[in-house]
């Protein structure tokens, strides 16, 4: 009986730590927005503009995912499940972000137009033990020390031509330290690179703090194009 009750006891303890942002590790899925409206044209912040955004140059925000990929819609009702899955994010929840918190993440989320923080809190952000507010300041910032690292200057230095996933290894290790650049992988479509997929370890210190404990991943794509702002 004591035995049954000490498994019990371990199984509600992973369980918990399945929701902490502290016991978990991290995926921060950063978007070259130029690349991602290539091929998906039809989405509302991928139509002609010709107001200068910020990630016509540098890398957006898609997300920041506690890690297994399993981990998802902690404590969320079926009924916003349902229009989550169905693209209604418009109708999700208001996550009462606070004014600099929505200025923050309208420069570095392109897909805010779409309420794409309110699909990725309810999918991803409330299996963490942040607030909305919280974990939105905590991406926000993770995304802008990515595009002010050696890493951002690299892709906005070569905007139009194909770089190899070897040479964005290395500008992580000089950026975040050696071993940093085995954390990164490059996902891709048409030859293009449409993401840049950073696997953190769990915490709250800073990304140079957080990749030492990243997991060491492969990469299926080598090599791609950093894609311009418009169609081509």
């Amino acid at each position: 009986m004591k035995k049954l009750l000490f498994i019990l006891i371990i199984s509600l303890s992973s369980l918990w730590a399945k929701g902490s942002a502290d016991s978990s590790k991290q995926l921060l899925a950063l978007s070259w927005q130029n690349a991602f409206c290539e091929v998906h044209r039809y989405i509302k912040e991928c139509k002609n503009s010709k107001l200068k955004k910020y990630t016509d140059t540098r890398f957006g925000l898609h997300g920041l995912w506690p890690q297994p990929r399993d981990n998802i819609y902690c404590g969320v009702s079926n009924q916003n499940k349902k229009l989550d899955k169905r693209h209604k994010w418009g109708n999700l929840p208001s996550l009462n972000l606070t004014p600099e918190t929505i200025k923050g993440l309208k420069d570095v989320m392109a897909g805010y137009a779409s309420n794409l923080h309110k699909h990725e809190w309810i999918k991803h952000g409330t299996c963490t033990n942040l607030t909305p507010d919280n974990y939105y300041k905590k991406a926000v910032s993770l995304t802008k020390q990515i595009n002010d690292s050696k890493v951002g200057q690299f892709f906005a230095q070569n905007i139009g031509k194909s770089v190899t996933l070897q040479q964005v290894r290395f500008k992580m290790n000089e950026s975040f330290g050696s071993g940093s650049g085995k954390k990164v992988e490059f996902r891709c479509q048409k030859g293009m690179i449409i993401e840049l997929w950073i696997h953190l370890g769990s915490g709250k210190g800073d990304i140079k703090e957080l990749l030492k404990d990243g997991k060491n991943i492969n990469s299926r794509c080598k090599k791609g194009k950093i894609d311009r702002v418009g169609f081509q």
